[in-house]
């Protein structure tokens, strides 16, 4: 472990990881072991949460990303998501029935993570209905997904306005 830390600290990241602790919620980068570089709170490093381009499963930022978007016409719901793989990503929420409005990409996978994270805190900021289990359950993608009633939007293109203008009003 302490050449982990070494290695860290080595990298130029800029801080020492014997100065947070264990729980704190704070984002800093990591290096593993094959060389990837990712950002995670302390505290899912902590409960295990590894790099995830060598996670078997999920999104890698590494690689060429798609952020797309969906609809449920019986739930009345959109989801927005990334996935490395489109083709089957959304042939399992096409068993659920949703609907694919949008695909966009490929794009740089750190990109897509990036506006997909800020699309989601702008949809939390602006109180759309987020991940509410009470409409179908918990789902594959159910936290980010929302009631079309609490954030009606047409495309891509439209959250990333939306976005744009959020960001751009923090400033």
């Amino acid at each position: 472990m302490e050449g982990y830390l070494k290695a860290i600290i080595g990298a130029g990241f800029g801080w020492d990881p014997k100065t947070l602790s264990a729980g704190s919620s704070k984002k800093r980068k990591w290096i593993c072991i094959e060389s990837h570089v990712w950002t995670s709170t302390v505290k899912s490093r902590i409960r295990g949460t590894g790099c995830p381009s060598c996670a078997q499963t999920g999104f890698d930022p590494n690689e060429d990303g798609f952020l797309y978007f969906l609809e449920h016409p019986q739930w009345e719901m959109f989801q927005i998501g990334i996935t490395n793989v489109p083709d089957d990503r959304l042939s399992r929420h096409r068993k659920l029935g949703w609907v694919e409005i949008e695909l966009r990409g490929p794009m740089e996978g750190h990109l897509a993570q990036q506006w997909e994270t800020a699309i989601l805190r702008m949809l939390r900021f602006k109180k759309a209905d987020l991940a509410n289990s009470l409409i179908a359950g918990k789902f594959d993608g159910y936290s980010e997904a929302w009631s079309k009633s609490t954030f009606p939007v047409k495309s891509i293109k439209e959250l990333m306005r939306f976005t744009e203008e959020f960001e751009e009003g923090k400033k």
